[in-house]
């Protein structure tokens, strides 16, 4: 019989609250981070719908318009071709990829096991795992496991994924049913039953294992059970992690946080219960706002942050996401809350910086350069124009200047220095105007212009000239 927790209210010690995230229009059944927590995705109970944020900007990802009913999911991080995947199981059997596309900025398909391809199940997938959450896949392909939700025949499948090949079949085994109580070890290559324990937990509706693999929680039906694995198969109770006696017997998630130093498990009283596996005892609850049953829960951590997100899995009422984050070492980035919530600025001043080395970025950066470069070309370019046609224009005015128009005609404009002693008036007739000549007692026609002009000799057939001009005889004066 289980005794009641220790009634702690607020987050557990560092645990500040990050930010809400909306979208899901029913309850949310399943959360998954990313290994690094750059994205989180949800996946809605009624339609299984899939919603992606991520989680350092709060932006919902756009992803394939799928007629998939999904059920569960997990990621999976390709390093050397910086690439996250996420896998996901349906309700009629199917398994399938999104890749995230940096370029575009959204999820794409990628491969897929068709529906009843694996062993002829068309069973809903019930549980999704992965061996390794991060993959170089230049050395490994990423091994995914999944089990069928068919009661009188329990199958578990293991497949091999990469970007090139798909999924690539490991082996599927289909177990003797049980009623409970039974741990079962299959060799990793075939399939082939190891060995079984037959004295394991009699119900356990949601597990989650700690990352040195020595230890798993289970959810019981009523309380989290804390065990340690000892051998192969052979585990041994730890604790019993005590809950609110249950309203109503929906398996609640459970994950390990920070290693194995924390238990996150979901309730139906509107919270997230927190433990600590050192003391066993209760250390903090995350409310849900809305209250009622909050099912999922889901965990990340890094060696800078790390993360809970739990979310409301009412049915046929709107659901919200919560994050909370620790932080562990002084990190680069500022988190900036935009939607509603707590300023984790001015709760702890929270920071986060992306230890991801993405395509994503490189390109970003490469597009800068090559916006600067091209509007730096074109500025040089138009500068250049305009000064060169600034130029020749200058220099058009400097020839015309000693020209003005009189009438229909262009005449020349004497310059009173050439003649010192003298005016230009008193040079020539009343009322008559300067010629087009220079200096001389020979007057010109068209038909004989003289042999030296003092202008271009473009000017003296200008189309502007109805007549050829009327030379003009300088005075007598003027010789001496």
């Amino acid at each position: 019989m289980s005794s009641h927790p220790v009634h702690t209210s607020g987050p557990p010690p560092d645990y500040r609250f990050y930010q809400e995230l909306r979208g899901p229009k029913d309850g949310v059944c399943h959360l998954a981070f990313s290994h690094d927590g750059h994205f989180l995705a949800a996946i809605t109970g009624q339609g299984g719908k899939v919603f992606i944020w991520d989680v350092t900007s709060f932006l919902p990802i756009p992803v394939p318009d799928d007629d998939l009913h999904c059920t569960v999911c997990t990621w999976i991080y390709l390093t050397k071709v910086h690439l996250y995947t996420l896998v996901l199981g349906s309700d009629d059997g199917r398994i399938v990829t999104w890749n995230f596309n940096a370029r575009a900025g959204k999820f794409y398909d990628s491969h897929k096991l068709p529906m009843g391809s694996v062993g002829g199940s068309e069973a809903a997938i019930i549980s999704l795992g992965v061996y390794s959450d991060v993959v170089n896949p230049s050395r490994n392909r990423a091994r995914v496991a999944f089990s069928h939700g068919n009661p009188t025949e329990p199958q578990v499948s293991v497949y091999a994924l990469s970007p090139e090949d798909g999924f690539v079949k490991i082996f599927s085994v289909k177990l003797p049913a049980k009623t409970g109580g039974h741990l079962a070890l299959l060799d990793g290559k075939t399939g082939a039953l190891i060995k079984e324990n037959k004295e394991a937990p009699l119900v356990m509706a949601s597990v989650a294992v700690n990352e040195s693999s020595d230890a798993f929680v289970s959810m019981n039906g009523q309380d989290f059970e804390l065990y340690r694995r000892d051998s192969l198969c052979h585990t041994s109770l730890l604790c019993t992690l005590p809950c609110d006696p249950p309203l109503v017997r929906y398996p609640k998630q459970v994950a390990f946080v920070e290693g194995s130093k924390l238990v996150v498990g979901g309730t139906d009283r509107g919270k997230a219960n927190v433990y600590d596996t050192a003391s066993k005892q209760l250390v903090g609850t995350l409310d849900y706002p809305l209250g009622g049953l909050v099912q999922p829960v889901a965990t990340c951590s890094t060696e800078e942050l790390s993360y809970i997100a739990i979310a409301g899995s009412t049915l046929q009422q709107p659901s919200r996401v919560l994050i909370w984050v620790k932080r562990h070492s002084p990190i680069t980035r500022p988190l900036t809350s935009t939607q509603g919530g707590i300023d984790p600025l001015q709760t702890g001043s929270i920071h986060v910086s992306s230890a991801r080395s993405t395509f994503s970025d490189v390109e970003h950066v490469l597009r800068n350069i090559f916006l600067l470069v091209f509007y730096a070309t074109a500025i040089f370019i138009t500068v250049t124009i305009a000064w060169l046609f600034t130029v020749r224009t200058c220099n058009e005015i400097k020839v015309l200047q000693p020209f003005r128009s009189v009438g229909d005609e262009q005449k020349f404009i004497l310059d009173p220095h050439q003649f010192p002693g003298q005016s230009v008036n008193s040079a020539r007739p009343h009322g008559s105007s300067v010629g087009m000549t220079p200096l001389s007692h020979t007057p010109y026609s068209s038909a004989s212009p003289p042999s030296t002009l003092p202008f271009n000799s473009q000017f003296a057939s200008s189309p502007t000239t109805s007549q050829p001009p009327q030379a003009t005889t300088v005075s007598d004066d003027l010789q001496d």
